[in-house]
């Protein structure tokens, strides 16, 4: 396989300006370009999956490159696999993405790319406008600047949550200014096109963004504006940034209307910054919920997998973490079992859990790894 170093290749320039050492940005991005292979294989093109394959076995075995290419895999998988428990520890040993003064640069490196790969933050230094590849688009809503802290209100928001307000614009516009008496049964299919993603989204948090816009939109039109802007008040600063964004879109809709174009189009502040390209892009990013229902499956599954040792009052040697024999009873008993962890997410997850000095307890655990896992 040829690799051309230069700068026109989108998954090269990601990382020729984050990395010195000029073999390491190849396989970062070719890391990148796998996944986005598999990814697109999956759904789009399965022509991509051998490419991706290749790539990946290229450079997983490759006798220098393999163990931090395997590295960056089992981190991206853990990020994927449990979000939750990868996000409390990269909180507690790496916050703001600073690098642990006893973590090796590339070790760090995969740390922040496969954070960054899977949507959960930028690489510190390096935060887009707009994230270049459709896995980067799904921002976590925690990452949303406050509205205050900036002047221009576009910039405070994600592509989801514009993605997001430009489909309630659309909801709202149907049979908008129509006589009642004018019903047309063919307006429901139409908003529920437009309310899919978000009553259909893996994350909850859109799924209620979506529901705070629709309930304050219903207010200010059912209740009138002046009794709407009273409840606004009355929740005052308990409103998340994006809710209160939310309140301020449905006053604008109610109070301003919605206006459209010669050829009858809907031209809005919310609709007009997203091409159709763009919005389509945005929305494929979109976990649905049967993604989440996969993904509590596939952490189920690497739960299964970190199994407790079964106590035999027969034998008194038992297995230790490494894999080897131990006869320490204290460690083997039932009511002290020793945990044999299959992964970075499962031993994360503990380590974001323990008290003590937890971030040498993680460095001493990735001093390990190369004993414990190759």
């Amino acid at each position: 396989m040829n690799h051309e170093n230069e700068l026109d290749d989108p998954f090269i320039a990601r990382y020729a300006d984050r990395i010195d050492d000029e073999t390491e940005v190849l396989w970062r991005a070719d890391f990148a370009r796998a996944q986005d292979y598999y990814e697109r294989g999956y759904d789009e093109d399965a022509a991509l999956l051998p490419e991706a394959r290749a790539i990946d076995a290229l450079w997983s075995t490759d006798p220098e490159v393999g163990p931090q290419w395997n590295e960056l895999t089992e981190i991206h998988d853990a990020w994927i696999q449990a979000p939750e428990a990868m996000k409390r520890a990269h909180e507690v040993f790496m916050p703001g993405g600073l690098q642990p003064p006893d973590m090796n640069d590339t070790r760090w490196s995969s740390h922040m790319q496969a954070r960054e790969m899977t949507g959960h933050g930028a690489w510190p230094g390096f935060e887009p406008t707009h994230s270049m590849s459709s896995n980067e688009r799904h921002e976590p809503m925690t990452e949303t600047t406050d509205r205050n802290d900036m002047a221009d209100e576009v910039t405070t928001e994600s592509d989801t949550e514009q993605l997001m307000r430009s489909d309630f614009t659309h909801w709202a516009s149907i049979g908008d200014g129509r006589d009642p008496e004018d019903y047309d049964p063919a307006d429901d299919l139409d908003r529920d096109e437009y309310a899919s993603t978000w009553n259909n989204h893996g994350d909850d948090n859109w799924f209620d963004a979506w529901s705070t816009l629709s309930e304050a939109y219903s207010r200010y039109q059912l209740d009138g504006v002046e009794a709407a802007d009273a409840r606004r008040a009355e929740l005052g600063d308990t409103l998340h940034p994006v809710e209160a964004r939310s309140w301020d879109q449905a006053r604008d809709l109610t109070v301003n209307g919605i206006a459209r174009d010669d050829l009858g189009l809907v031209t809005t502040q919310y609709t007009d910054r997203l091409t159709y390209e763009q919005a389509d892009e945005i929305r494929a990013a979109q976990p649905t919920t049967a993604d989440r229902a996969r993904q509590l499956q596939a952490e189920r599954a690497a739960d299964d997998q970190a199994t407790w040792f079964e106590f035999d009052s027969a034998a008194a040697y038992r297995h230790n973490i490494d894999g080897h024999l131990s006869s320490d009873a204290s460690r083997n008993c039932p009511a002290n079992p020793v945990p044999e962890f299959s992964g970075v997410a499962e031993r994360t997850s503990a380590l974001a859990a323990s008290s003590g000095n937890a971030l040498a307890d993680v460095l001493a655990r990735q001093t390990e790894r190369d004993g414990m896992e190759r």
